[in-house]
């Protein structure tokens, strides 16, 4: 617990919603039937990372929502954000400090969907 309060407190974020162009919103997919659907879609940027990520996240509607990160123990470590999510491109920004070294799971929540990946954060003296 005491570690997970310590990683915690080391990770930083700044939360912006901005507007993209309208190519740039969703994915389409065909369901086969007739019918399309508008997919979310969670990208982390760039993955594997040293200490910044920059999640560009795709929704067709707006809703509140959440994105998490945690350790790979499962503990959560952070919300990066939470709150109402406007439809179309939004981005999140993550800093973790280099001495922070491990894996970390991201989850985003927005209504019924739910999507979750995994961050890779490389060594200090590699570059990003």
């Amino acid at each position: 617990t005491t570690a997970a309060a310590s990683a915690s407190s080391e990770v930083k974020s700044s939360a912006v919603a901005k507007p993209v162009a309208a190519a740039e919103t969703s994915r389409i997919n065909n369901l086969g039937s007739g019918e399309i659907e508008a997919s979310v879609t969670v990208k982390p940027i760039p993955n594997p990372f040293k200490n910044q990520v920059r999640f560009l996240i795709n929704t067709p509607t707006s809703g509140n929502g959440s994105l998490d990160i945690f350790n790979i123990q499962g503990q959560k470590i952070k919300t990066l954000y939470q709150g109402y999510i406007p439809a179309g491109a939004n981005f999140f920004d993550l800093t973790v400090p280099v001495q922070r070294q491990g894996d970390l799971i991201y989850i985003f929540t927005q209504g019924n969907t739910r999507l979750s990946g995994k961050l890779i954060q490389i060594n200090g003296n590699n570059r990003n």
